[in-house]
This record gives C-alpha cells, structure tokens and sequence, in this order.
C-alpha cells in the first residue's frame, strides 16, 4: 500500500507539474510581448518629446530636409536607370551558328543574316569550327575557308579566303601521367581583320580582303564555304574531300580603341561612375529647384524676431527725464511759474493776466 501510494503522489505530482511549466512559459512568452509593446510605445513618445522639444528656429529646417530627402530614392532609380542605359550605348559583338549544308555544292557551305552593325564601327569576324578527331579530317590536310558578305540589294561588301589545317593537340589530363586526346578540336579562322561596313574599296591589311563601296549598315547576309574545291575527285574508296565540321560558329567582335575600349573592357566602373556623377547632379539640382521653391526657411523665425526687435527700438526712442548729478543750481522762479505742472498752458495765461491786472491797478 505504501508504494501503491507513493506511485499516485508521483503521478500526480507530475500532472500538477506539467501543467505549471507551461503556464509559466505562456506568462513568460505573454510578458515579453507585452513589454516588447510597451517599447514599442515608449519609443514612440520619445520621439514625439524629442519634435517638441525641439526649438522653433530650428524646427522649419529639420521639416524641409525631411521633406528633401524623401526624394533621394527616386533620383538613386533614376540614376542607376541611367548608368545601365550607358552601358548598353556601348556597341557589343555579335555571334551566330551555322547550318552547314553537304552534297548540294562542291564544299560545306552555310547562308546566315548578321544583326544590324554600327554604322562607321570596326570588326573583327571570325569563324570557330569544332571539328571530330577522325582518320579522315586529319587526312584532309589544308582546306580552305571562304566568306562573302552581301548586304541588303545582295551585292556584295567584302569577301575573304583564309587557308586552315587540323592540328591534333594533346591535353593533359587531371590524372597525373595520363595523357588524354580530345574527341573534338576547336579550330578559330580568322577572316576579316578592322572590317566596317563604310569602309573604302581595297585591300584590307593584304590578305586577300576587298570591301565595296555603298554598304549599308542593315540587312547583311553572309555565305561561308568550309574545304577544297577539289571535292570532286575521290580518295582510297572513295570518300570525299570534304571537312566533317560539328559545329560552326561566326562571330563579330567589336574594336573599341581610347577611352571607349577602355571602359567596354570594365563596364561594372563605366557603370559606378556614370550612376555616381549623375546622382550627384541631380541631387544638385533638385536641391536648387526645392530652394527655389519650397517656402523660405527663415520666414518663420524673421516674424518671430520682428516684434522685440520693434519693441527695443522703442525703448531706446524714449529717453527718460533725469536730472543731472552735477546740476546744483536751483531752478528760477521764472522757470517755476512757466512750469506745466502747475496746470497747463491755460492755467499759465490765466496767472499772467491777473499780475497784469494788479499792475494797472496800482
């Protein structure tokens, strides 16, 4: 019975007990909420009693820079607006990939349109071929890359040759003393060099590339032939000389030279400078246009100043009557009779015409 009783005092010990650590947790959770809130309104007392307190002269200029700067996040949008429009002023490269076409003409060929180009803008265009390691590409020997540019009316702008050749490269692996070939070579043509579409006729750098004169600066199309012209004939059993390409790629890239290349190569600092300088000017002129036209800051205080200043003037344009500490002498008689306090202008004629009256008499 003893232990049967000590068992139901521990259970219900623990009922009683469970419940009082969550009460305590919820009072304690209640609390910290309550005085989170009383924070919360204290703090904004405080500030209340911190504008009152503040002095009248100063008050008007702390409400106009309030009012100022809740214009500063619209100009910091405007301006970040404006520094990536600069950035994009800048003319970029341009590439395209290529359909190469076989069996319809002696060599590989493709036809491409090319994205308008900047009127007057230098380029340098080049072709990628990623080709297969296979027995026969590097039987091919030297083959011959081929470009013509046409513009929009189809006649043509420039055109290249450039020979090329597939090199096999050994790549190191990263598994020391293994060496690993790589299924597909990636082989770069170089074939216009400082190319614009309103080039003069000739010779460019002497290899081999003529430009026309009249090249518009929209709807360029491009045609590229990739092998030998001898494709006709046949080697061993019978297959062609002809380059199997897995991709081909035309790229355009931009020639920048001073200042403008220097900033198309680090467009993140064209992009803080020029977000930066016009933040700084706007602000500035915002700031004059608010002077301009907000209300003066010192009207206020100048009306509160006015009226002592008035009142002081006043005082000082009303001296006192004192009599001098030196003056020693007593005042006449004469002066005494003539005086205004005995009862005024009128009452000192009245006194005259009595002693005059006397006189005659006598």
């Amino acid at each position: 019975m003893t232990a049967t009783g000590g068992e139901r005092y521990n259970s219900m010990q623990r009922a009683t007990t469970k419940p009082t650590t969550l009460e305590a947790r919820l009072e304690g959770l209640v609390r910290n909420g309550l005085a989170w809130f009383a924070e919360w309104i204290l703090s904004f007392i405080r500030i209340g009693l911190f504008v009152l307190s503040i002095p009248r002269r100063v008050l008007p200029t702390i409400l106009h820079v309030a009012a100022f700067t809740t214009i500063l996040p619209a100009l910091l949008a405007i301006s970040v607006g404006a520094g990536i429009t600069v950035v994009n002023l800048i003319p970029e490269g341009w590439h395209t990939d290529l359909w190469m076409q076989y069996g319809e003409q002696a060599t590989p060929f493709a036809r491409t349109s090319l994205p308008p180009l900047t009127p007057g803008q230098p380029y340098d265009i080049t072709l990628s071929l990623q080709v297969p390691i296979t027995p026969e590409n590097l039987a091919l020997g030297n083959f011959m890359t081929k470009l013509i540019l046409t513009d929009a009316k189809n006649t043509t702008v420039g055109t290249a040759n450039r020979p090329q050749s597939l090199v096999l490269r050994r790549q190191t692996s990263w598994i020391p003393l293994f060496m690993s070939s790589p299924q597909v070579e990636t082989i770069i043509v170089p074939l216009v060099e400082n190319w614009s579409p309103s080039s003069q006729p000739g010779n460019l750098l002497g290899h081999g590339v003529a430009v026309a004169r009249g090249a518009s600066h929209q709807g360029f199309h491009a045609f590229i032939a990739v092998g030998r012209s001898d494709a006709w004939k046949s080697l061993g059993n019978g297959q062609g000389k002809e380059l199997s390409i897995a991709r081909a790629t035309l790229h355009g890239r931009v020639k920048l030279s001073g200042l403008r290349g220097f900033f198309a190569r680090h467009k993140p600092l064209l992009f803080m400078l020029t977000t930066t300088v016009f933040f700084a000017a706007s602000t500035g002129a915002a700031l004059v246009f608010y002077l301009l036209l907000a209300p003066s800051l010192s009207a206020d205080d100048e009306t509160g100043a006015g009226t002592p200043l008035i009142q002081e003037q006043g005082t000082q344009t009303t001296p006192r009557m004192r009599f001098k500490e030196d003056d020693t002498e007593p005042p006449s008689t004469s002066e005494t009779e003539y005086s205004w306090t005995s009862g005024g202008p009128g009452r000192r004629i009245k006194a005259e015409s009595d002693e005059d009256d006397s006189s005659t008499d006598a």
